[in-house]
């Protein structure tokens, strides 16, 4: 099993390392923000989240003009398809009720990587370790579904913290 750590620098801008070396990058434009935010892959591939939608459910991932992926939340998790390909989505799910943390099938319900939250008491940050086969993860795209499974997971935590303070 391949173990991938993500930190994050600042809660604006969170990094993907493998034995120390940058699997991608996720900037976002603002604070708590799921506005336009980029996707950086290796050292050299630049993606975009354009968020669509009256109340920003879906989201589009850009390759300069190009969609690459077009992701939709729902009550089940979420379901990232290619354009090119809509039958064979990739889901991100949680793990179970007692369980912390998600995984991300594809079309076949084959897991492809599990995502844990691990927090930072230190730097006050949550942190995420990935835990996927060594076979995956090596191409340009499964790096892009390793980042935007870590943007999912950190929305669903920010979602479940807010519905635990507004009671």
């Amino acid at each position: 099993m391949k173990k991938i750590d993500v930190t994050q620098e600042n809660y604006r801008v969170l990094t993907a390392l493998e034995k120390d070396v940058q699997l991608g990058r996720i900037i976002y434009t603002k604070w708590y923000s799921n506005s336009k935010s980029e996707i950086t892959v290796g050292n050299k591939e630049l993606y975009t989240m354009v968020p669509k939608g009256f109340w920003q459910s879906k989201l589009e991932i850009l390759h300069g003009d190009v969609v690459v992926l077009k992701t939709e939340t729902k009550f089940s998790g979420y379901t990232m398809s290619r354009p090119i390909d809509p039958d064979r989505p990739y889901k991100i799910k949680h793990k179970g009720f007692f369980k912390n943390g998600y995984i991300v099938v594809n079309y076949k319900d084959e897991v492809l990587l599990e995502i844990s939250p691990n927090f930072s008491w230190r730097k006050m940050y949550p942190g995420y370790t990935i835990a996927c086969a060594d076979t995956f993860g090596n191409d340009d795209f499964e790096k892009l579904l390793i980042m935007l499974s870590v943007h999912y997971c950190r929305n669903m935590q920010n979602a479940a913290a807010a519905s635990a303070t507004n009671g």
